[in-house]
């Protein structure tokens, strides 16, 4: 009995992983499509606001490892059938954020060093950072670990947004 449960943790926690691996991949693929930023980055002038864009492509793909393997902590709660009724709606409300943010975070940075559409960039990470914060919010109530990482992520995208705005206001 024990042996079959310690397997089934392994599994669900492999979910965590796999999740984790998706979402970094989500990410380094939309920074990898979008082609070259350097352009922009010379165009305008914002060399000395942004962080070196090795640096910046890394930590994407690091936070999508840490939101993906939260996303799939939560996951493995409510398979374990350890989340039940306002926690499991909780999930799942989260969840749905959790998808928003990940994908306007994701469109960021072609919006933001490609098509040159500082606008709509400000949106894109402002719409993924209130999305984040409330999925933080939701899932406090289902994983502590999932609560900590987008809180984290959260801060993260107040800096892309803080990034963005000063370089709107610098052009």
């Amino acid at each position: 009995m024990a042996l079959r449960i310690s397997s089934r943790n392994n599994r669900l926690g492999g979910v965590s992983l796999i999740c984790g691996i998706i979402c970094s991949l989500f990410f380094a693929g939309s920074i990898a499509i979008s082609g070259s930023p350097f352009e922009m980055i010379h165009k305008l002038n914002v060399g000395n606001i942004l962080p070196p864009m090795w640096l910046w492509g890394f930590l994407s793909f690091v936070w999508g490892l840490l939101i993906g393997t939260a996303a799939g902590s939560v996951i493995t709660e409510v398979i374990c059938n350890k989340a039940h009724n306002e926690r499991e709606i909780c999930a799942y409300k989260g969840g749905l954020l959790f998808l928003i943010a990940l994908f306007f975070f994701s469109v960021h940075y072609p919006l933001f060093f490609v098509a040159e559409r500082l606008f709509f960039a400000l949106f894109a990470v402002l719409i993924a950072l209130v999305c984040a914060c409330l999925c933080a919010l939701f899932w406090s109530k289902v994983s502590v670990y999932a609560t900590v990482v987008m809180a984290s992520f959260a801060f993260w995208l107040f800096y892309v947004l803080f990034v963005t705005l000063s370089i709107i206001v610098q052009n």
